[in-house]
């Protein structure tokens, strides 16, 4: 049984480069999906769902399966995501070298 769904971005030089949906059961288990195939079967299977709870599917991750529709669609997933990349690469930077200066030579 199918407990959640996100949908996660990959970014390289070009832009987007990969776009997964990440489901994960009730157990634990988290598996990524990419192939069309693999999309296909995961709207059939969360259109299907009539177990209590509803499996809890994130927004980006419906508009990605076309489930619904957005004026926008996966815009501020982008761009949020893109953000916490730099952000984070930024953080690890200056904590580098704020250690690095702490180390004596």
């Amino acid at each position: 049984m199918i407990s959640t769904v996100r949908l996660l971005t990959y970014f390289s030089r070009s832009g987007v480069s990969e776009r997964v949906l990440l489901v994960r059961d009730v157990n634990g288990v988290c598996l990524g999906l990419k192939s069309a195939v693999g999309r296909a079967a995961l709207r059939r299977a969360l259109e299907r769902s009539s177990s209590h709870p509803q499996p809890r599917v994130s927004r980006a991750a419906l508009v990605h399966l076309g489930i619904v529709t957005s004026r926008s669609p996966l815009v501020l997933h982008t761009v949020v995501s893109w953000l916490v990349t730099v952000l984070g690469i930024c953080g690890y930077i200056v904590t580098v070298l704020a250690l690095a200066d702490r180390v004596p030579t």
